[in-house]
């Protein structure tokens, strides 16, 4: 397949499994709640199993990318996608959507994690860093409509329909992964593995400090836009009164930075380089994170001094992501789809740790929200420091790798 526009929207298309199936879904909560009889926090499980099945399937599908190429597995995860989303909208208790949801995560990953592999096997680290921006493009404007074609979704046709949608979103994709795309991996670039091959491949992977911070800086800063996502309900709507319109105005405002941030890094790194706008993006993540700690210790001044640190922090995605991933993937050529699948399962692992966080810490302030997002931001800046920065040779503007 040619590096063209057209791959730039099917890798895109990829990425999107996991926003699309979080992001749609949300509207029906209420709903679920109501038609299983259950509490809102039992429903809210569904969304955990969901996380812990995309994170753990990543571990399978990046081995599985290197020995038989990208595109079987590929297909097989989608294919898990979109059985599980359609049994999804039959189930009649909250256990059987809990169990589902784990299962259709383990399909959705697939995509994500071979795009990226897809990606390192196409391009050196700044083409790399370039393409997985112009992905998170697509990857910021599903979270900007999702939530509003799910209530549309639910309002018209019930609850089953969000599922039938993304049946039909997984059917696309695997129609034209099938017809679409050539594996980007050749046969004699395949290895041959085994369990005892993997853990080494696996504890080479978290004992190489490079890999690791790169990974780590990234993974503290998608944890910020988890800890949005789970504390901003009750910030906007039941702490500030505003409406669910209101707040689907403002999360599609502050997703829509990270576009901005993907776009910014798409025109500028092949110029400065992939390592310059990751420092920028990491030291924007750090500072937006205080801003927002400092907002939220003054009531006084509302939801509007947190939407500017917010919108900030969620655009610092678009410059951290891309450049973190494609830098961590530069070194392991050999083995692009085990390093990216440990990437995003470390990832996934943090994320769920900070909105975990924000739901402990829950005091009736916006207080615990920002002090994770702080936190976070903080964290990424301190990972590339101690692992990255005094450990790397500082490299000339220019787009050098």
């Amino acid at each position: 397949m040619r590096r063209s526009a057209a791959l730039t929207a099917l890798l895109g298309a990829l990425t999107a499994f996991a926003p699309i199936s979080t992001d749609l879904f949300l509207p029906t909560l209420p709903a679920l709640a109501a038609a299983f009889a259950t509490t809102p926090s039992r429903v809210q499980l569904t969304l955990s199993a969901y996380f812990l099945g995309f994170a753990v399937g990543q571990l399978v599908y990046g081995p599985l990318a290197d020995r038989y190429g990208r595109k079987p597995p590929l297909l097989g995860g989608i294919i898990i996608y979109v059985l599980v989303s359609m049994a999804c909208a039959q189930a009649t208790s909250v256990e059987t959507m809990i169990g589902l949801r784990f299962v259709q995560g383990l399909g959705a990953c697939a995509g994500p994690v071979l795009a990226r592999a897809i990606v390192r096997d196409l391009f050196d680290r700044d083409q790399g860093a370039r393409a997985l921006s112009m992905m998170t493009l697509i990857f910021g404007a599903v979270p900007m409509f999702a939530p509003a074609i799910g209530a549309q979704l639910l309002n018209l046709a019930g609850w089953q329909s969000i599922f039938f949608f993304l049946a039909a979103f997984g059917a696309a994709c695997l129609c034209a992964v099938w017809f679409g795309y050539a594996d980007t991996l050749r046969p004699d670039q395949r290895s041959q593995i085994n369990v005892f091959m993997l853990a080494a491949r696996y504890g080479e992977l978290l004992s190489d400090r490079t890999y690791l911070g790169y990974v780590m800086s990234a993974a503290f800063v998608y944890a910020g836009m988890f800890a949005y996502i789970t504390g901003s309900p009750f910030v906007f709507m039941s702490l500030f009164d505003l409406s669910p319109e209101q707040y689907s105005i403002i999360f599609g405002m502050n997703v829509a930075g990270i576009m901005v941030g993907a776009a910014t890094n798409s025109r500028l790194v092949g110029r400065f380089g992939s390592e310059h706008m990751l420092r920028v993006g990491i030291g924007l993540a750090a500072a937006a994170g205080v801003m927002l700690i400092v907002g939220a210790l003054v009531p006084a001044g509302g939801f509007a001094v947190l939407l500017v640190p917010l919108f900030l922090f969620v655009g610092s995605i678009g410059l951290v992501g891309a450049n973190a991933i494609s830098g961590a993937l530069a070194a392991f050529p050999h083995m692009a789809g085990t390093a990216s699948a440990l990437a995003g399962t470390l990832q996934y692992i943090l994320a769920a740790l900070a909105g975990s966080a924000v739901s402990l810490l829950h005091n009736g302030t916006a207080l615990p929200m920002a002090t994770v997002i702080g936190a976070v931001g903080l964290g990424a800046l301190a990972v590339y420091i101690v692992m990255i920065a005094r450990y790397r040779p500082r490299q000339p503007s220019g787009g050098g790798s």
